[in-house]
């Protein structure tokens, strides 16, 4: 899990797909890998709920396929 403080849903964006392009580098492991996210937006719910959302948002991503993002 990976929480950003302060960033917006946007931001979050943008940094996960630099994550992406890093892990996916050969340059960084001799063996093909892959990254797949599931994102979601705290606002003002509970952790349990947002937690619950991005959980669900993973799942989505997964069923889509390989090395993707998604958000709730």
């Amino acid at each position: 899990m990976l929480t950003l403080i302060n960033t917006s849903l946007e931001d979050g964006i943008i940094i996960i797909k630099r994550i992406r392009k890093q892990v996916e580098s050969p340059s960084l492991v001799s063996i093909p890998m892959t990254l797949t996210v599931g994102l979601e937006e705290y606002k003002q719910e509970s952790i349990e709920h947002v937690l619950e959302k991005a959980d669900k948002a993973l799942y989505q991503a997964k069923e889509t396929g390989r090395n993707r993002w998604f958000v709730s």
